[in-house]
């Protein structure tokens, strides 16, 4: 709850006391807080898996290229570790 007090406008009137329910409007800012965090984690998460992906991909080319047996550990360790969880 909040309380405010309106001055009069004129001389002779009083002074209006206005109460006031802030349980919304805190509920709404809370609301923006958690709308925020998640449009935040959501592009974090989108600039994290676009170069993860090239780079699986490059690996799985690279081994189809060369047949050589060091390089086909190597990709595997590549694609293991950027395939998604």
């Amino acid at each position: 709850m909040r309380l405010r007090l309106h001055p009069a406008g004129d001389a002779g009137r009083q002074p209006v006391l206005v109460l006031e329910d802030q349980s919304q409007a805190e509920q709404a800012a809370q609301r923006a807080e958690a709308g925020g965090a998640g449009r935040l984690t959501a592009n974090i998460a989108h600039e994290i898996r676009n170069p993860l992906s090239a780079i699986s991909h490059a690996s799985q080319l690279l081994r189809e290229i060369v047949h050589d047996c060091r390089t086909g550990r190597l990709t595997e360790i590549i694609e293991n570790n950027t395939r998604p969880a």
